[in-house]
Order: C-alpha cells, then sequence, then structure tokens
C-alpha cells in the first residue's frame, strides 16, 4: 500500500478541509441558538466524543471543534485561520511517529472486530455520498490512506487504543474496498465459473503444480507497511505468551 508521501499529505489536507467546513457548520448553528459560553461546552463535549472514534475524520473534526471552542474563549471568530487548526503544527518527523507506536504496541490485543465494524461504519458513510461501486472503492481506498497516515500523527488526539484499531483497519478497508471494485468483481465471477472452477481444481492435483507451490512459485498479496506494522505487533505480543485476538 505504499505511496509518496506527497500522495498521502494531500489525503490528509483534503478531510482537513471536510473537517474545517463541518466544524464551522456546527459553530454557526450553535450560534445560531446558544450563547458563546453555551456553544463552547457543547463543542468541547462533541470533541471529546469524537477523540475516541477510530475513524480518521472524526479525529480531524475533534481537533476542530476543539480550536473552535478555543477560538469562542478567546472572543475569535470560530476557524476563522482555516484548515490552521491541525496544520499550525509541523509534520511530525519520523522520531515522533516512532515513539507513537512504540506506545500503540504495548496495547497487546489485535482489535480485529473493532476495526472490521470501523469499516462497516466507514463503508455505510461512504454509501450515502457514492454513486456508483467504483466511486465507493475510490473512497473506500482513500479512507484506508487516510487511516494509514493519522494512526501514528501525534496530532490527531485519539489514545494508544483507538490508534491499534485506525491501524487495523488500514488493511480490512482496502480489502473491502477490492471486494466493492466492480472490474475485481467481474474478475471473480470469470475465476467461480464452472468450467474454470474444474480446470484450476485439475491444475492443483497435479504434481507440476505441487512443485510449483513448494519451489515458491506462488506469492502472496503484495505487502505494505501496514501488514509489517501489525505481523511485528503480533510476534511481539505473540512471544509474550498473553496475545488476545478479537473474532
Amino acid at each position: 500500500m505504499s505511496r509518496p508521501d506527497g500522495d498521502l499529505a494531500d489525503v490528509v489536507a483534503a478531510a482537513a478541509i471536510d473537517a474545517l467546513l463541518a466544524a464551522r457548520w456546527q459553530c454557526a448553528d450553535l450560534l445560531s441558538r446558544k450563547s458563546p459560553d453555551a456553544a463552547r461546552e457543547l463543542l468541547l463535549g462533541h470533541a471529546a466524543d469524537l477523540a475516541s472514534s477510530a475513524v480518521g475524520r472524526d479525529q480531524l473534526l475533534s481537533k476542530a471543534l476543539e480550536a473552535a471552542a478555543a477560538d469562542l474563549s478567546s472572543g475569535r471568530s470560530p476557524l476563522g485561520e482555516g484548515a490552521s487548526f491541525f496544520f499550525r503544527e509541523r509534520e511530525p518527523c519520523s522520531t515522533a511517529r516512532r515513539i507513537v507506536r512504540q506506545q500503540v504496541f504495548r496495547r497487546g490485543a489485535i482489535p480485529s472486530r473493532k476495526a472490521h465494524e470501523v469499516v462497516a461504519d466507514l463503508e455505510r458513510r461512504l454509501r450515502r455520498e457514492a454513486a456508483d461501486g467504483r466511486a465507493l472503492h475510490k473512497r473506500l481506498v482513500a479512507e484506508a490512506h487516510l487511516h494509514e497516515r493519522l494512526w501514528d500523527d501525534p496530532r490527531v488526539p485519539a489514545d494508544a487504543n483507538t490508534r491499534l484499531i485506525m491501524l487495523c483497519v488500514v488493511p480490512k478497508a482496502m480489502a473491502r474496498a477490492q471486494e466493492l471494485d466492480p472490474s475485481h468483481a467481474r474478475f471473480v465471477r470469470r475465476r467461480d465459473a464452472p468450467r474454470l472452477r474444474r480446470a484450476r481444481a485439475l491444475a492443483l492435483a497435479s504434481p507440476q503444480s505441487a512443485t510449483a507451490a513448494s519451489r515458491g512459485h506462488w506469492r502472496p498479496p503484495v505487502p505494505s507497511r501496514v501488514a509489517g506494522w501489525l505481523w511485528a505487533l503480533g510476534v511481539l505480543v505473540a512471544g509474550a505468551g498473553w496475545i488476545l485476538l478479537d473474532a
């Protein structure tokens, strides 16, 4: 799943702008009905709720709402400085990200079930916006890349357990995106045609196929940085003898 850092930064920037627009709308709505002090308290409460969400966009919105509340406290127009609510802090260096990863990997358990629930939630949200399967596929791939970029970013307010879920979301979202890809669906239908199933079964039963497999001709899906991190996490906690896998 490797992508140039510039592309990943673009994904984060686009999501930050979306969070900015959503936060501004919430501020305008609250200020039309509440006093600035009451609006500030409501914004902070919502920001705290979103900080526990493993959805990357919720993390960015939490940060935006918190900044809006700070602006109200200081008598400023909420989020008048635009996306600086997130980009005011410099892009974290590799050392800062490594520190976050170390904290995350101490969690031990791999939250597979919770990550699956987050992907299902993402798909439900995107289906309200995506017009067709191809658009949904592209949007879900973008969400996977967003989580890949944010899970170890110290600028988002997530705790270590939430970040671990965000990390586990990445490969699951990519897998689900592949299932939703119309071209992949056509390939699966062709692959599962009765004639091809029989041919594949005969090929697998042949001695040549067994020899090729034993010589390493088969290759797993292209590995990613996230898959490597998850594998390392599994080895780390399995070595301690107490890894817990969610179903």
